[in-house]
C-alpha cells in the first residue's frame, strides 16, 4: 500500500506517471474496503492532482472534507482551488483550516503565502505576524514577511526581518551542531554501546516532540530517541 493511508501527503513528488497510477490503484483498492477513510481520499486526491486528473482530484478532496473536518484536508483543497484560479473558494478553505488549527504557526504561514501570492500584502503580513508570535524561533517566517515588506517598499521593516531571519538561522545551525555532537557521543544505557551513526541519522533529523530518529532496527543496528535538545529518551 506504499504506506499512503496512515498519514497525510501534501506532495507525493514521484518521477513517473506510472508511479502515480500505481498509487492511485492501491488507494482505490483500499477505498473499496474502507469507503469512509478520509486520509485515503485525501491522498488519492493529491495523486490525481499531481498526475493532472483535476476533476477526480476535486471529487476526492470534497469527499475527504465530507468525512473529516480536518485542517490538513482543507489546506490541500485550498491549494488545489488556488491553482485552479478559484480564489474565493480557496480563501474560504484557508479560513476553515486556520479556524481548525488556531495555535499552529504553519497554518498562518500557509495562508500568509496564499495572500502574498494573490498580492494581498497587508493580509499576508498579518498572517506572517501571527505565525511569528506563535513560533518566534522559526526564522523562515521572518524571511517571508521581509519579502512582503520589500514588495510594499517598507525598507526598514524588511531589513529588520531579514536581520531576525539571519539570527534565527545562525542559532538553529548552532543548536543542530550541538545536538549532533551530543548524540554522536551518546552511550546507550540499555546496551552500554556507543551510538552508531547511520546516513539518515547523520543528517541530525531530530523531531521537536522527541519522536523516532529511525526504525527499530535497520541494517543490523538500533536507532535511538532523543528530545529536541539531544537528551536520551529511549531505544526504539
Amino acid at each position: 500500500m506504499h504506506n499512503l493511508t496512515d498519514k497525510y501527503h501534501a506532495f507525493l513528488m514521484y518521477d513517473e506517471l506510472e508511479e502515480y497510477e500505481e498509487i492511485i490503484d492501491d488507494l482505490s483498492q483500499f477505498i473499496k474496503k474502507n469507503p469512509e477513510h478520509s486520509i485515503a481520499y485525501h491522498n488519492r486526491g493529491v495523486a490525481y492532482w499531481e498526475s493532472g486528473e483535476k476533476k477526480k482530484a476535486r471529487k476526492d478532496f470534497d469527499r475527504a472534507v465530507e468525512l473529516d473536518q480536518n485542517s490538513t484536508i482543507y489546506f490541500s483543497r485550498a491549494q488545489f482551488l488556488q491553482t485552479e484560479g478559484k480564489i474565493e473558494e480557496a480563501e474560504k478553505d484557508f479560513q476553515r483550516a486556520v479556524d481548525l488549527s488556531p495555535n499552529d504557526p504553519l497554518s498562518f504561514r500557509m495562508r500568509g503565502t496564499f495572500y502574498e501570492e494573490i498580492k494581498e500584502w497587508d493580509k499576508a503580513i498579518t498572517d506572517y505576524t501571527k505565525a511569528i508570535n506563535l513560533a518566534p524561533e522559526f526564522g523562515y517566517t521572518y524571511k517571508k514577511r521581509a519579502e512582503v515588506y520589500k514588495k510594499k517598499g517598507e525598507k526598514v521593516a524588511c531589513e529588520a526581518d531579514m536581520k531576525a531571519w539571519k539570527k534565527c538561522e545562525k542559532e538553529e545551525k548552532e543548536k543542530r551542531k550541538a545536538i549532533k555532537e551530543k548524540v554522536e557521543k551518546f552511550i546507550c544505557p540499555d546496551t552500554g554501546k556507543p551510538f552508531r551513526r547511520g546516513s539518515w541519522v547523520g543528517e541530525c533529523s531530530v523531531e521537536k516532540d522527541g519522536s523516532s530518529l529511525g526504525p527499530i532496527l535497520q541494517n543490523g543496528q538500533y536507532y535511538y530517541r532523543f528530545t529536541w535538545d539531544g537528551d536520551y529518551v529511549g531505544k526504539d
